[in-house]
């Protein structure tokens, strides 16, 4: 039976899979072309010409008077009146109102960061994703082979009259599901995958994409304060509700000026035209801000909008906070469950299925245990590729929120 004993060292060396597309092409393409992120820079343009439009004088007005137009007589006009207002905000109102512009667009900038830091996040973990399945599939057309060859040896054992059909029956039972399970990977999960890779990239959906590259597990030394030190300076949803504070605190001091009256200035000339006479007039006004109440009230509203603001800001931290700890703790487990698995579990479920086929020469043990064994070493390598592509898609969104990239 060195025939089985060559069998087996199929399953030991696993074929070497040829991997294309790489993550740091698809993450550069996204950035590109993803029509939120594309949307978004929109929107950050139209901000920062609503930045120009701010802060400025409005527009003069200008009047022309025709009068002292006898009823008897339409045609004669005795008095001819131009005049040209400009009204004058408060200069200090204009340039808070610029001020708030300015902080709508570093709003927009921010939310544009954290949408591409979103999307990126997004897409390495359908990347990894779809890695897995890739090495899913791997694994189960090699399982398929090694049954399917100890299949041949059962066919022959049976015709010797040393099994019976039951082996037979259950090899062919555990092609059929294994047949099954790769129909399913091939033509429903990496098609629907690749899909939702397309979409979020901005590709047309039908665009190929090839088998994702291997990457490294990167190595991550820093403790949990220093992530939360990066979370709090870099995050962008902290900075947008910093500057939702900031301008709440505008929009104080502009109800403040509300108490601060408006100026209008305006120049005159009328023209008598039957006395030939000329006249210039210069007029000066403000506005009256008598209704306190009304204004009070605005004031007592933006206080009440800046406390909900900073507490929001102070819950978000918070949950940052407890964010990280959830996902280092996460990381901590996957890495010690991948050293188990690496070192121990499948040395194990090696050696076993060697000590079985052995045992399965000598008829020491029957059929359905050589194929546990089988399943029980792919079932090993199965789950140590799903830690490794969990523990990546941990680091994604590790990396969304202190907004630090460990892997492209």
């Amino acid at each position: 039976m060195k025939y089985m004993r060559g069998v087996y060292f199929v399953i030991l060396v696993f074929a070497t899979t040829i991997y294309g597309v790489s993550l740091k092409e698809l993450l550069d393409e996204a950035v590109k072309n993803n029509l939120e992120i594309k949307s978004l820079r929109n929107k950050l343009e139209a901000s920062k010409q609503e930045l120009i439009e701010k802060g400025w004088f409005p527009d003069p007005s200008f009047a022309l008077t025709l009068g002292k137009i006898p009823e008897s007589n339409p045609s004669e006009i005795n008095m001819l009146s131009l005049k040209i207002s400009q009204k004058l905000p408060y200069f200090p109102k204009l340039k808070l109102i610029k001020e708030d512009a300015r902080i709508k667009v570093n709003i927009i900038n921010k939310i544009l960061e954290n949408k591409i830091i979103e999307i990126k996040s997004e897409l390495k973990i359908l990347y990894y994703e779809l890695y897995f399945l890739y090495k899913k599939l791997d694994l189960k057309n090699q399982e398929k082979n090694l049954i399917q060859k100890f299949e041949k040896v059962a066919q022959v054992k049976y015709s010797l009259g040393k099994i019976p059909q039951h082996d037979v029956l259950k090899a062919q039972t555990e092609l059929s599901l294994i047949a099954d399970e790769i129909i399913s990977i091939e033509e429903e999960k990496i098609p629907q995958l690749k899909l939702k890779i397309n979409k979020l990239i901005g590709r047309d959906l039908s665009t190929p994409i090839s088998k994702p590259e291997d990457f490294k597990i990167p190595s991550l030394k820093m403790k949990s304060e220093e992530y939360e030190k990066l979370a709090l300076k870099n995050y962008p949803i902290l900075k947008i509700l910093k500057y939702n504070i900031e301008q709440a605190k505008i929009m104080k001091k502009l109800a403040k000026l509300d108490y601060v009256p408006d100026f209008n200035i305006a120049i005159s000339r009328e023209n008598m035209l039957s006395m030939k006479e000329t006249n210039y007039a210069l007029m000066f006004g403000i506005n009256l801000p008598i209704w306190r109440k009304q204004k009070r009230a605005k004031i007592n509203k933006t206080d009440f909008i800046i406390k909900s603001n900073e507490l929001i800001y102070k819950d978000m931290v918070d949950k940052i906070r407890l964010k990280i700890q959830e996902l280092l703790y996460r990381l901590k487990t996957t890495e010690r469950e991948m050293k188990l698995y690496q070192t121990t579990i499948i040395p194990l479920s090696e050696q076993s299925l060697q000590t079985a086929i052995i045992a399965y020469e000598t008829g020491q043990v029957d059929f359905l245990s050589l194929i546990t064994s089988i399943n029980k070493l792919i079932d090993a390598n199965l789950k140590y590729e799903k830690l490794r592509t969990d523990f990546t898609k941990t680091i994604a969104k590790l990396e969304k929120i202190i907004s630090v990239e460990f892997t492209n």
